[in-house]
Order: structure tokens, then C-alpha cells, then sequence
């Protein structure tokens, strides 16, 4: 859980140094503050809930799991489009 947060802390604080020279700098920190803060909160969110939510997911159904796939793709997408540099012409 601890690797969890380290990871989630770390992909914050990138998004947050690389905002400044993207196509919309202000929505890249607030996802990256988003980030950062969950990753903050992660360790206080304890194992034994975490296989709780786990154990809910895998009680929806495949099409939950196929919803949550589709979301995570487009998200890889939008921020794909995101992290472009500004055309500086």
C-alpha cells in the first residue's frame, strides 16, 4: 500500500512539473494536486479497506470492469492530448 502511495505521489508531482509548457497547464495541476493528494491519503485508507473495495469490484460484473477499462483509456487519451507542447507559432 505504501509502494501505492509512493507511486501515486510521484506521478503528481511530475504532472504538476511538466503543467507549465502543456495545452492546458491549469487543468494538468489540478489533476497532478488531485494525485498528490490521494497519494497522501492512501496510507490512512488501510489494507483492510482496500480488499474491501477490491472484493466490490469483483462482485459487479464483467461490464463494471469493462467500464472502468473504457474510462482508463479515454483518460490515457485526454492526457495523451494533454501533454502535447503549446504550438508555438
Amino acid at each position: 500500500l505504501l509502494v501505492i502511495a509512493c507511486i501515486r505521489i510521484a506521478i503528481g508531482v511530475v504532472l504538476i512539473m511538466a503543467a507549465p509548457g502543456t495545452r492546458t497547464p491549469k487543468l494538468l495541476q489540478v489533476a497532478g494536486a488531485i494525485l498528490l493528494g490521494a497519494g497522501l491519503a492512501t496510507p490512512l485508507f488501510g489494507v483492510e479497506r482496500t480488499k474491501a473495495v477490491l472484493a466490490w469490484e469483483a462482485m459487479q460484473g464483467p461490464m463494471f470492469m469493462r467500464a472502468i477499462g473504457v474510462f482508463v483509456t479515454a483518460l490515457g487519451g485526454a492526457l495523451m492530448f494533454v501533454l502535447t507542447p503549446r504550438n508555438q507559432a
